[in-house]
C-alpha cells in the first residue's frame, strides 16, 4: 500500500509538476493562477464546525471533525484575477477515514454560483489525486444551490472566489473512523488548449487467438490554441493490477484548431481471462498534455469527472430478452397467459394498451419536453387540465395559466407527460406482440422507436436553470436523471423485441447505435452526485450494457465509483434511509438491476439487498404494498423470510410467489 501511494503522488508530482509542494508556493505563471491556501493566506471561515481547519507543515490546509459535522469556507483570487481567463479549475484532494461529500462552489459577485461536487458520499480513492474541474461546464449554475438553507447569506462575495463545502457524512459502515480527515493543496486555475473526446459509444473488444483480451478505444484530441502545440499522451492505470495498457502515438504535433486521433490500447494476459470471474473490471485514465507548459494535463472531463476507460469480463450468458425476463422465461410466461384468470387478465390488459396505441397515429411529440411534475397551478398547487396547445386550466380556480413556477412554457411541461405516453405505450406494443405474435404490435413499437432515433438527437439540450452549461442536459426532461426513469422502457421494448423475433438484426444494429446505446452513453457521461438520482442512471446503464452486449456500460454500473453494488451499500447503511426520500425509488431499481444480473449468471442477492427491502417495510411512509410487490416477489424466490411470500402477490412476467 506504501508503495503505491508513493506511485501515484510521484505520478502526481510528475503530471502537475506542484503535487509536493506547498500550496501557497509562488508558481503562478501566464497559463496557471495558484490561489493562495495556505496558513498565511486569506482564509474566509464561514459556517459549521471552523475550529478544525488547521494546517500542516507542508501548507496544506486540513479539516479533521468528528462524523456529521460540515464546514464552509472560501479562498479568495487574487487582486484582478478572473475565472473567465482559465478554462480549467484544480485541487490536490486526499480523505481519510471513510465517505465524505466535497462541494466547490465558483463565485463571482453579481452571478449566479456555479457549483461542484466531485466527491460524493461513496468511499473516495485512497491518497493524493488531483481534481479536475471544467469551468465551463458546472454541475449547476444557480442562485440558490445551498447545502443548507441557513448558509444563504454567507454567499455574498464581493470578489471572486472559491467557496469549498466539506462533510464529514456518517456512512454506517462497519470500518468508518469517528472522524473524517480531509485535505487540500494546489487550488489553481489553468488556462485550457485542448478538447479531449471519446464518444462514449465506440470501442472494440476481442480475444485473441492466444486468449488474450483486447479492448481499444478511439479518443480525438483537438488543438483550441491559436498556435500549433505538440501533445505528449499517457495512460494511468489506476484501479487494478493484472491488466496492461498502451497508448498510441506518445507524442503529436497539433495545428490551430485541428485535431488528432490517439489510441488506448488495454489488455488481459491470456491465463488471467481465462480463470478471472465475470465482471472482473480495471480502469486506464487517459492523460494529454501540453509539451512545455506545466501543469497543462487534461482528459475526457464532464463537469468533475474524469472518463476513465475500462477492461471487463464481460458475462457469457447474454441473450435478449433480459432485462424484464431471460430466454428461458417466456414459455412460463405464455402458459400462465394462456392456462390462467389472472395471467388472462394481466396479459389482456398489456393487449389493450397496445390496441388502443395502435388506434392513434403512433406519432411522436414534435420537440422537447421539460418536467411533467412543474405541470400544476402555482397558486393552487394542483395538476392541471390540458385543453389543448396553450390552454392549461386550473380546476379550481378555473384560470388559465401560460407557465410554470421557474416561467417555463407550460406545453413543454405537458410535452413531457406525452413523451412518457409514448415510452410506456412502446413497452406495451412489445408485451403485447410476445403473447400474440402479432406483427401489427411490433411493428408498432418499431414506428416509434424509429422516430426518436431521427428526431431525439435534433432537440437542444436542455438544464433546471434553462442554460446550455449544467450537466442536467436532457431533451424529453430536463435532466438525464429524469429521463432515465422513463426513456428505460424504450430499451425494455426494444429487448423484447429482439428476443422474440420483433425485429431484424440488421435493424436492431441500427437502433442500437443510433439511438438506444448513444442515448445511455451520454446519460453516463453527466453523471449525478445524488444517489437516487444516479441510482436511475445506473440502472439505465446497466439494462441497455446488458441488452447490447456494451461492455463500458456495463462496466460503469457494475465497477465504477457509481456503480449498483456500492450505492446498494450506502443505501443499506447509516444515513441511507432519510437521505434517500426512503426507499420509494431506490430499492425497487435495486432489485431491478439485481434480477438483471442472475438472469446474466451472477447472483448478488445479498444481506444489504435483504436490509434495504426491510427498509421498505418500515420507513416508507406511506407503506405501499401493491407499489413493491413485484420487488417481494423477487425476494420471496431468494431469501427464507416467510414475510416476504405474504406481501408478493402473482405477476405475469415474473410468476407466482413460492
Amino acid at each position: 500500500m506504501k508503495n503505491a501511494i508513493f506511485r501515484l503522488l510521484l505520478l502526481s508530482t510528475i503530471s502537475t509538476g506542484v503535487a509536493i509542494l506547498p500550496s501557497n508556493a509562488a508558481l503562478s505563471s501566464p497559463d496557471r493562477l495558484l490561489i493562495p491556501t495556505g496558513p498565511n493566506a486569506e482564509c474566509e471561515k464561514l459556517d459549521g464546525n471552523l475550529e478544525k481547519l488547521t494546517w500542516d507543515a507542508s501548507g496544506a490546509l486540513v479539516w479533521e471533525a468528528p462524523i456529521g459535522d460540515r464546514v464552509l469556507f472560501s479562498f479568495t483570487l487574487p487582486n484582478e484575477a478572473r475565472f473567465g481567463d482559465y478554462g480549467l479549475g484544480k485541487f490536490d484532494l486526499k480523505i481519510e477515514g471513510g465517505p465524505a461529500d466535497v462541494m466547490v462552489f465558483i463565485e463571482q459577485p453579481g452571478q449566479k454560483r456555479r457549483v461542484y461536487r466531485p466527491v460524493d458520499i461513496i468511499s473516495p480513492r485512497e491518497g493524493w489525486y488531483t481534481i479536475h474541474l471544467d469551468l465551463r461546464q458546472p454541475e449547476m449554475n444557480v442562485a440558490d444551490a445551498v447545502p443548507n438553507a441557513r448558509w444563504e447569506s454567507f454567499f455574498k462575495a464581493d470578489r471572486p472566489r472559491v467557496t469549498f463545502n466539506f462533510w464529514s457524512v456518517k456512512s454506517g459502515y462497519s470500518e468508518e473512523s469517528p472522524t473524517r480527515q480531509i485535505s487540500i493543496r494546489n487550488v489553481r486555475l489553468i488556462k485550457r488548449y485542448l478538447d479531449v473526446r471519446w464518444n462514449g459509444c465506440d470501442y472494440t473488444s476481442k480475444t485473441q487467438p492466444t486468449g488474450e483480451l483486447v479492448f481499444t478505444y478511439p479518443i480525438v484530441v483537438a488543438n483550441n490554441d491559436t498556435k500549433s502545440h505538440r501533445i505528449s499522451s499517457r495512460l494511468e492505470h489506476w484501479k487494478g493490477r493484472l491488466c496492461s495498457g498502451t497508448i498510441f502515438p506518445t507524442s503529436k504535433a497539433i495545428a490551430p484548431g485541428d485535431s488528432a486521433s490517439f489510441t488506448a490500447t488495454l489488455r488481459l494476459p491470456a491465463d488471467r481471462s481465462q480463470t478471472l470471474p465475470v465482471l472482473y473490471c480495471e480502469w486506464f485514465l487517459p492523460v494529454f498534455s501540453v509539451e512545455g507548459v506545466p501543469d497543462s494535463d487534461e482528459g475526457i472531463l464532464r463537469s468533475s469527472d474524469r472518463i476513465d476507460l475500462p477492461l471487463i469480463i464481460m458475462p457469457k450468458r447474454l441473450e435478449n430478452p433480459v432485462i424484464l425476463f431471460g430466454p428461458d422465461d417466456i414459455p412460463d410466461i405464455l402458459k400462465r397467459y394462456r392456462t390462467t384468470d389472472w395471467g388472462k387478465r394481466e396479459g389482456d390488459g398489456y393487449i389493450k394498451q397496445a390496441e388502443k396505441m395502435l388506434q392513434g397515429d403512433l406519432k411522436i411529440p414534435d420537440g422537447p419536453g421539460w418536467a411533467a411534475a412543474y405541470y400544476y397551478c402555482v397558486e393552487h398547487r394542483t395538476p392541471l387540465v390540458y385543453e389543448g396547445p396553450g390552454k392549461h386550466r386550473c380546476p379550481i380556480g378555473g384560470e388559465y395559466r401560460k407557465t410554470d413556477f421557474m416561467g417555463v412554457d407550460l406545453d413543454l411541461n405537458y410535452r413531457t407527460n406525452q413523451h412518457a405516453a409514448m415510452f410506456t405505450g412502446t413497452k406495451n406494443l412489445a408485451l403485447a406482440y410476445l403473447l400474440t405474435k402479432d406483427k401489427r404490435f411490433s411493428e408498432g413499437a418499431l414506428t416509434i422507436l424509429r422516430q426518436y432515433r431521427d428526431k431525439y438527437f435534433t432537440w437542444p439540450c436542455l438544464n433546471l436553470d434553462a442554460s446550455t452549461e449544467t450537466i442536467d442536459k436532457g431533451r424529453v426532461q430536463f435532466a438525464k436523471y429524469m429521463e432515465a426513469m422513463y426513456m428505460i422502457n424504450l430499451t425494455e421494448a426494444y429487448d423484447i423485441l429482439k428476443g422474440t423475433g420483433g425485429v431484424s438484426p440488421r435493424e436492431g444494429r441500427d437502433l442500437e447505435k443510433n439511438f438506444i446505446i448513444p442515448i445511455s452513453v451520454e446519460m453516463t457521461d453527466y453523471r449525478m452526485n445524488m444517489q437516487h438520482r444516479q441510482q436511475a442512471i445506473t440502472a439505465n446503464a446497466l439494462a441497455t450494457g446488458l441488452c447490447c452486449g456494451h461492455a463500458p456500460l456495463v462496466a460503469f454500473a457494475t465497477a465504477s465509483d457509481k456503480n449498483y453494488l456500492s450505492i446498494r451499500r450506502y443505501l443499506s447503511t447509516g444515513d441511507g434511509v432519510p437521505n434517500e426520500h426512503g426507499y420509494n425509488n431506490d430499492m425497487p431499481r435495486q432489485f431491478y438491476m439485481t434480477a438483471m444480473l442472475y438472469r446474466a449468471g451472477i447472483d448478488t442477492y445479498d444481506n444489504m439487498l435483504q436490509r434495504l427491502l426491510w427498509g421498505t417495510l418500515w420507513w416508507s411512509v406511506p407503506f405501499d404494498p401493491k407499489k413493491f410487490s413485484v420487488a417481494y416477489l423477487d425476494a420471496s424466490k431468494h431469501y427464507p423470510d416467510p414475510l416476504f411470500r405474504q406481501l408478493a402477490s402473482r405477476n405475469l412476467i415474473d410468476g407466482e410467489a413460492p
